[in-house]
């Protein structure tokens, strides 16, 4: 298989690191230069931080959305006579991908979308910077839920965590312990 060799590994970071230099340009030589922003620039903000990452996201998701109900579609059996209806059913593991999926979507395009809107439109900085530190805060809340919701989702980083406050919580009731004991001797 082809995603699983170093080829394609190396095509991977390539491109991602070509992407990573080129796609900044725009905004470094429009800082450096002694005109104003044009309308343009604030577009291309909007869109590489809002609508191409959630471009990418989307087509990703309907794409393991798609091989994920596929497999359940072979895996799972169905009783006799029923494997000929066209019927779409979705499972429970598939409505959950989708639940969790909709759900990181909305709350990026959400939280990061009306900051890089706010930045687009206004151009005579008419809007108190108040409103843009509230939008800013949203915009990392937002990512912050993303970031808890795929601990959440995760079984094997939860366990790890779990494992991780377990042993943790132990180690401090043994140093508590330890300290309530030498405490005791003087």
């Amino acid at each position: 298989m082809f995603f699983k060799t170093k080829k394609w590994l190396v095509l991977c970071l390539s491109s991602q690191w070509i992407l990573g230099l080129l796609v900044p340009l725009p905004l470094i030589s429009s800082q450096y230069s002694n005109r104003v922003e044009s309308w343009w620039m604030s577009i291309y903000q909007i869109m590489i931080n809002v609508f191409i990452p959630a471009l990418v996201s989307f087509v990703f998701n309907t794409l393991i959305f798609m091989h994920v109900h596929s497999s359940t579609r072979r895996v799972r059996c169905f009783p006799e006579g029923e494997h000929h209806r066209s019927a779409v059913r979705i499972s429970r593991r598939d409505l959950y991908l989708l639940r969790n999926m909709i759900y990181t979507f909305a709350v990026y395009v959400g939280g990061c979308g009306p900051i890089f809107l706010l930045i687009a439109i206004d151009f005579q900085g008419t809007v108190t910077a108040v409103v843009y530190v509230i939008l800013a805060i949203v915009a990392e809340a937002s990512l912050f839920s993303i970031i808890i919701n795929l601990f959440r989702c995760n079984k094997k980083i939860r366990t790890l965590l779990e494992d991780k406050y377990y042993r943790m919580a132990q180690t401090l009731s043994y140093c508590k312990n330890y300290l309530a004991e030498i405490l005791l001797m003087e």
